[in-house]
């Protein structure tokens, strides 16, 4: 069965819905921005919403990569810096505060950095390829 996400109102709480737009039980989230490859969606979780520190570094300020397994129910806090992700297999690439790119590896949970030479922005993944915008000042001649 196909799983479409759908997200609502103000305080934004993403779901799970199938194709005839039936809710799958259980409310996965408070967070944004979802992205869905087979069992998995990654989502960015901004700590003010939930009034947590959800990296452990003291403050209650950035956005925290998670991921729901639709598999076995599991919600994952990464503990990862997020504005954007995009996931194919068990790979999540994570656009970071900073505009360079981490890929996390649900598996493993394993993460590592690519682009640090230049600011990145918004990766797509497929297989062994991550595409992301970048500004034309960062390109050589």
């Amino acid at each position: 069965m196909k799983k479409l996400v759908l997200v609502l109102g103000i305080l934004t709480l993403t779901y799970a819905v199938d194709t005839r737009a039936t809710i799958i039980p259980n409310v996965i989230s408070v967070g944004f921005g979802p992205a869905i490859y087979n069992n998995i969606i990654s989502y960015q979780v901004c700590e003010p919403t939930v009034n947590q520190d959800l990296n452990d570094d003291g403050l209650i300020r950035d956005c925290v990569l998670h991921y729901f397994n639709l598999e076995n129910q599991e919600a994952v806090n990464t503990k990862i810096l997020a504005n954007y992700s995009s996931i194919f297999e068990n790979t999540i690439a994570v656009e970071t505060p900073f505009a360079q790119i981490q890929l996390y590896d649900t598996a493993s949970s394993r993460t590592v950095s690519i682009g640090g030479l230049f600011e990145s922005f918004i990766p797509s993944l497929n297989k062994d390829i991550v595409a992301f915008a970048t500004h034309e000042l960062y390109i050589g001649d």
